[in-house]
């Protein structure tokens, strides 16, 4: 009889484990599609290039607003122990260019924005920027810096494809130094190279950035953040966007023509080049306008030469 209980209590304990780990195994579960619904989410969140988020934050301006309240409204990343606003969706200032950015923002604010609708470049002092070495633009893709060989090898494909497309579109050249790819430590950028590719992961804050011609070496970099690879937006079509900036190319949906709903961004240093296209591969899609694909329109095109001139292998 005693062995009976003994026998009885062992079961019980057996069974009452099992009921355990199905519910443990039940909550793990759940949990795992939380966080696989809420990581969904966030890649939704920053897709539309922050349509509803800090694109419009310009827009919202209060020339009012002091530059300490200006300045809580971007959110920030730290790059290699260095403070940065993330600005206009894929663009990062530093204090001194937010406050640049802030007197522009207020001394424009209910003006009329630029003095016509043309694909923007960029000029300083009076000055026409375009990228150095056009002819010979050298960039390498950090493999250490990536999370995965799987991510790392995405990226070479897109930025092979992007690079193609905007040498196809204007006299610009370049040379992935691939075999610096397996050398370079994240934070390295040497003066052989124009710019370098790493993947950094900033939590969503923005999915690629890139940098303008007239920035410091020390921040040409493309940065790709782990939401890139989650995104409803064609990848080149991305990197087609970001290495535009890289050229000195501003954000095409600045315009008066935009929709409303588009953000109004500073155009102080604004080239105006050609005429506003929706379809711009500067256009983030934004308002019901813009392409997920980010293809260079044909304006882009004419703008592009004007700039750099036609391409070297036009027959």
């Amino acid at each position: 009889m005693k062995n009976v209980t003994i026998l009885n209590l062992v079961l019980f304990l057996i069974l009452t484990a099992c009921k355990n780990d199905k519910h443990r195994d039940k909550v793990n579960n759940s949990y795992k599609e939380k966080d696989k619904k809420e990581a969904q989410f966030d890649s939704k969140k920053y897709i539309e290039y922050k349509e509803i988020d800090t694109l419009l934050l310009e827009s919202s301006f209060k020339s009012q607003d002091s530059f300490e309240v200006f300045s809580q409204r971007f959110k920030t990343v730290n790059i290699d122990d260095a403070v940065y606003y993330v600005v206009e969706g894929d663009l990062l200032y530093d204090i001194d260019q937010l406050y640049f950015y802030y007197e522009n923002l207020r001394n424009t604010n209910n003006q009329s924005q630029g003095n016509g609708d043309k694909l923007l470049g960029i000029t300083k002092n009076g000055n026409i920027i375009r990228i150095q070495n056009s002819n010979d633009i050298k960039y390498a893709v950090i493999k250490s810096s990536f999370e995965s060989e799987e991510n790392y090898l995405k990226i070479v494909e897109y930025m092979s494809k992007a690079t193609a497309d905007w040498s196809a579109a204007c006299n610009v050249s370049f040379t992935h130094k691939n075999q610096l790819d397996l050398q370079l430590y994240p934070s390295e950028n040497p003066e052989e190279l124009d710019f370098v590719v790493r993947e950094y992961e900033t939590n969503g804050a923005f999915i690629a950035k890139a940098f303008f011609p007239y920035y410091p070496k020390y921040r040409k970099k493309i940065l790709i953040d782990p939401s890139f690879y989650s995104m409803r937006f064609n990848p080149s079509g991305v990197l087609r966007h970001e290495l535009g900036h890289t050229l000195g190319f501003l954000h095409e949906h600045i315009r008066s023509g935009a929709p409303a709903k588009c953000p109004n961004e500073n155009l102080s240093e604004a080239l105006e080049l050609t005429d506003y296209d929706p379809k711009s591969v500067m256009h983030y899609f934004c308002g019901g306008v813009g392409t997920k694909e980010l293809e260079l329109s044909e304006n882009d095109k004419i703008g592009a030469q004007l700039l750099y001139g036609e391409p070297n292998n036009i027959l």
